[in-house]
């Protein structure tokens, strides 16, 4: 199977119950021969924006630090179209959310 995984925030650039569980869950899905494009941010840009192992495809979108106002809502759009880029150019059978507040839900 196909998966999108989708965080706020992923190791190492935060290390926390949520990123842990989600390595952690990504892990096991490539154990099971599972395909997983994981899509996350990032607010620094010397982190990597793509990179690809066997089973496993990151992607870091680069935002600026800040979490409400226009900041906010600049990095929802980016997020968003990253998302609707990847749903039009690849067959996911899954798609899982762990922060979908981020998102224009209108995918």
């Amino acid at each position: 199977m196909k998966w999108l995984v989708i965080i706020d925030k992923y190791t190492p650039e935060v290390v926390g119950g949520h990123s842990i569980y989600v390595e952690r869950f990504i892990k096991e899905l490539i154990k099971l021969g599972n395909e997983v494009t994981l899509l996350t941010t990032t607010n620094k840009k010397e982190y990597f924006k793509y990179e690809k192992f066997d089973n496993l495809e990151i992607y870091k979108i680069y935002i600026k630090k800040g979490s409400v106002g226009p900041l906010r809502f600049n990095s929802r759009n980016l997020l968003t179209q990253k998302v609707l880029l990847l749903l039009d150019n690849n067959n996911f059978d899954v798609v899982n959310t762990h922060t979908a507040c981020l998102f224009n839900c209108n995918w």
